[in-house]
């Protein structure tokens, strides 16, 4: 996410909390938005961390895959609701509504990048598992999609041949 987005999203957390407690209105509604969009932040400083110290693991995918699907839950499906509560809520806070509307919005920017994100990472293993029948019939599977010259099916980067699995990188 670029350095722009990231301000203007602190800016406005920041105008909205402000308003708020000059207002004397919307504190527990405030309160409780910040705690389910916050609910993400331990994964997301998880993730950090597991980049920084240049881990790559099957706790790194757990990790994306959790921050992915708690961002989407809490921040766009559950605050969505809240969304739509709060801007029909017949009272009118002009600057409430504007802010939360532009939260929100800024949330599903993020959700873009954050996917966009997990296409790149996990895309190309994911379009790379397609599925190879061989002249038998017998289904098999290459982690690149390519078949020997041979014949022989590489599968997870290994050349599979009677049982013989050689590194073909």
């Amino acid at each position: 996410v670029s350095a722009v987005i990231m301000i203007v999203h602190h800016v406005l957390s920041l105008f909205g909390m402000l308003n708020m407690a000059f207002q004397g209105k919307w504190g527990t509604e405030l309160i409780g938005v910040i705690g389910g969009t916050e609910i993400t932040n331990p994964l997301l400083q998880l993730r950090w961390f597991l980049k920084t110290l240049n881990f790559n693991s099957l706790l790194v995918s757990f990790v994306d895959f959790s921050f992915i699907f708690t961002f989407g839950y809490f921040r766009l499906y559950l605050g969505g609701h809240v969304l739509v509560h709060y801007v029909t809520y017949p009272k009118w806070d002009f600057l409430g509504k504007l802010g939360a509307v532009t939260m929100y919005a800024l949330s599903v920017v993020f959700y873009y990048y954050i996917l966009r994100y997990a296409a790149r990472k996990y895309g190309g293993f994911l379009s790379k598992k397609k599925e190879l029948v061989s002249s038998n019939g017998v289904h098999k599977h290459s982690s690149n999609g390519c078949a020997s010259p041979n014949g022989h099916v590489l599968s997870n980067g290994h050349l599979q041949s009677n049982g013989n699995h050689a590194k073909t990188d």
